[in-house]
């Protein structure tokens, strides 16, 4: 579910506007839709009843530990973390911008169970909720392999 908030004078200029075209157009997306809204309050209950955000709170400092602990691998140029979400900056190969993330990702999501997007040689990776292979016993679980791929060990 979404919604838009704006001040007075900002919705005053779409709504007076001589455009036909609908008011904060991506504000509402299935508004009022029945399947989307039981859909939202579906995911709200197994985010409460599977204490999501607590376990995602639990296993950030873990993650943020694995994914810095490539920092200093061949290849990597950079790092960040945020959440449970980590992003690699690769140095491109010489056989062309863009193919080692690409392996990368094929890898991370396939093999390992990964969600993972791509840009340039850059990715961002994050678990998928049921899949996740990151260890919540402080262990980092993260390896580094020989094509220069972080990846988390099973």
């Amino acid at each position: 579910m979404g919604g838009v908030l704006v001040r007075k004078h900002i919705y005053d200029t779409f709504v007076k506007s001589d455009d036909p075209v609908i008011d904060l157009f991506h504000g509402y997306t299935y508004s009022a839709h029945p399947l989307a809204c039981a859909a939202s309050l579906a995911t709200l209950d197994l985010y409460r009843d599977e204490g999501l955000f607590e376990r995602a709170r639990a296993l950030e400092p873990v993650w943020a530990d694995a994914f810095h602990s490539l920092r200093s691998k061949p290849g990597v140029l950079d790092i960040r973390t945020v959440g449970l979400v980590g992003a690699i900056d690769f140095e491109s190969r010489a056989d062309g911008v863009g193919r080692r993330a690409y392996e990368g990702m094929e890898r991370l999501f396939h093999d390992e169970g990964m969600m993972v997007r791509t840009a340039g040689d850059t990715f961002a990776v994050s678990p998928l909720r049921r899949r996740s292979r990151i260890r919540p016993d402080g262990r980092s679980g993260m390896t580094f392999n020989s094509s220069g791929i972080g990846q988390p060990a099973v």
